[in-house]
């Protein structure tokens, strides 16, 4: 099954902003990775932008023996990655509570992430509220992972009410706390002061309970989510920017299942990304890798996989780690610094730290392995270790040699969706002559930079690349109504030969699609 293949591409993206008319198109971007996966603690199904991994700890806890999540984020970072997007899944988890005495009853909270790592404690004084007996003042913090614990997040609410239908209600004002939420109803008095039993009766706190469940490992459903209601990896949808996407296995001992992989491969190819995905842990050694890439199975070149897994230099036998954010870490750091254009090389496909390919693979095996899709990570001279290959997943099941280069299917990919994203504003335009004239000048820039750059075959523009947009390109949808169709042809491989894709415009949205490959220059006029 080839899920993947851009020369029969035909996919639905809605753009929803764009630049001001006419405005030059970059000619780079950052490359934003997102993840997907189980944490220890953190919003469910909410896209958050990490910069730094010691954000990733203070949001989503440390990484964990269950989950490979925190570990893939932290080697994105370590190795040279700038900007990622998290998003936390769970299966049948539970939120933490806390008891507050009030009275004859009691105020209950709620953490409100799920799970039994949010190490949370409130304290209530009444200063300024006294004469008031239903109103309170209310401290929450969040506290570190490891002793001794510091306080790493805190929020202050005062003179809350347990009165219903108080605009200061607890209920209501909690609703917009990134901590604490009520859990059923109020008492009614308000919560005692937590004082300390020490002389003076200094203010005191209350530690959350230890009753909060962190849940079950993850199963297919629980990563795919609902494109309906915005779970799993649809949490994703509306987020500007992504070029790959990280999925690593959902527990050890487990693999990513089939239906998870379509699923993300899909959600890729629709939104002109790519999915880097781990191969099965029975992978061993390269007999069994190869063995494994040749059965029938899934092929994508909107898919980047590698071998082997990864373990810690000097550990022998220590614990297999799967490298799927190093190796997005790499691509991220070598974007910024030589251009999505650039493939890896032996410094930018290096890994960094410790970490060490789990198994030695021969040259011979190594081009195989390459001609069936699948990347290697490889001992090199002096003792480094650097991915070999450039191959998706497509390996030479694809219909044309540009889909099965990881650079050039991402070139691509990235001129695509670049070029849809920042001609987007023509659909507010007249559609006429002036328009079309308008739309290739911005079009032809963006182009030629690149072509500058060396992103495309060919020493002249008319052998590297064409943008045509005018009468004949126009067209009507299905419904009857014009889109304005921008037809882009871009030699990859061999001058003067090109890849041809339809961008259309309409006020309903933009729709890309895959033209045949042709040679005729004509067009490039």
């Amino acid at each position: 099954m080839d899920a993947g293949s851009l020369e029969t591409w035909n996919t639905g993206m809605t753009v929803g902003e764009y630049p001001a008319p006419g405005q030059p198109i970059p000619v780079s971007r950052p490359s934003v990775v997102a993840f997907v996966g189980r944490a220890r603690r953190g919003p469910l199904h909410t896209p958050v932008t990490l910069s730094h991994p010691a954000e990733f700890l203070r949001i989503f806890g440390p990484p964990t023996a269950w989950s490979w999540l925190g570990q893939a984020v932290q080697q994105f970072f370590e190795h040279g990655g700038q900007r990622a997007v998290v998003v936390r899944v769970a299966s049948a988890a539970s939120a933490a509570t806390l008891h507050l005495p009030a009275g004859e009853g009691r105020l209950i909270l709620r953490a409100r992430d799920p799970g039994r790592h949010e190490h949370l404690r409130v304290s209530v004084d009444h200063d300024r509220v006294e004469h008031d007996p239903l109103r309170f003042n209310l401290v929450i913090q969040r506290l570190s992972d490891e002793p001794p614990r510091r306080v790493i997040d805190q929020e202050i609410f005062r003179n809350l009410s347990v009165k219903p239908g108080d605009e200061d209600h607890v209920g209501d004002v909690l609703a917009a706390s990134a901590l604490l939420r009520l859990a059923g109803p109020c008492p009614a008095q308000r919560p005692e002061r937590t004082v300390s039993s020490a002389p003076g009766g200094a203010v005191s706190y209350v530690d959350i309970r230890p009753d909060g469940h962190d849940g079950e490992d993850l199963c297919d459903y629980d990563l795919v989510g609902s494109a309906s209601e915005r779970t799993g990896l649809f949490a994703l949808e509306g987020c500007d920017e992504l070029s790959l996407l990280c999925l690593p296995p959902p527990a050890p001992g487990r693999d990513l299942g089939l239906t998870a992989l379509v699923a993300a491969e899909r959600f890729c190819r629709r939104h002109s990304m790519m999915l880097v995905v781990d191969p099965p842990q029975a992978w061993r050694d390269a007999r069994d890798a190869l063995a494994g890439v040749e059965r029938p199975g899934f092929v994508s070149s909107h898919v980047v996989s590698y071998f082997p897994w990864l373990r810690r230099r000097g550990e022998g036998h220590g614990r297999l780690v799967p490298a799927c954010g190093a190796i997005a870490g790499m691509l991220a750091r070598k974007d910024a610094a030589a251009g999505i254009w650039r493939g890896l090389d032996s410094q930018t496909g290096q890994l960094r730290g410790t970490w060490m390919p789990a198994e030695d693979v021969s040259p011979e095996m190594a081009r195989q392995l390459h001609q069936r899709g699948l990347n290697v990570l490889a001992r090199a001279a002096g003792g480094a270790a650097v991915i070999r290959g450039d191959v998706t997943l497509a390996g030479s099941a694809a219909r044309a040699p540009e889909w099965q280069s990881l650079t050039r299917t991402r070139l691509v990919l990235f001129v695509l969706e670049t070029v849809a994203r920042s001609t987007r504003w023509l659909v507010f335009e007249q559609n006429d002559p002036v328009l079309w004239a308008r739309v290739r000048h911005q079009v032809s820039a963006f182009l030629e930079q690149l072509h500058e750059q060396g992103a495309f075959a060919g020493l002249a523009p008319a052998q590297a690349w064409f943008v045509k947009c005018d009468a004949d390109t126009q067209s009507r949808d299905r419904g009857g109504l014009p889109q304005l169709n921008i037809v882009l042809g871009l030699a990859l491989c061999r001058p003067g030969e090109f890849l041809v894709f339809s961008i259309g415009h309409r006020r309903a949205g933009t729709r890309i699609a895959a033209m045949p490959v042709t040679r005729n220059l004509a067009l490039a006029g």
